[in-house]
């Protein structure tokens, strides 16, 4: 539906040393949610907000690049979606 209000919009967030997160490809199943909590990262990743709107963050607001210092590849293989990636070795950023 062009214009809609539903639709996601695309972001890549490549701040991150290891990872690519595309959040319009997360279907907010809280697989990486759960394993950072598991792995014990003192950051992590967390849910955000309420009914549709509710995305996976970064908790208090910090950059991507301090969610997964641990538990990138493992939240990487576990993503169905592929919002999270690990990125290739030739990636410049």
């Amino acid at each position: 539906f062009p214009g809609s209000k539903f639709r996601r919009e695309f972001e890549q967030i490549r701040e991150h040393p290891v990872l690519v997160f595309e959040s319009g490809k997360c279907i907010r199943c809280g697989l990486c949610v759960r394993l950072s909590e598991k792995l014990g990262e003192k950051i992590g990743l967390a849910f955000s907000g309420r009914g549709y709107s509710m995305t996976i963050a970064v908790p208090l607001g910090r950059p991507f690049r301090d969610s997964l210092t641990t538990a990138a590849t493992q939240c990487a293989d576990a993503c169905p979606t592929g919002a999270l990636l690990i990125k290739k070795s030739t990636d410049p950023s």
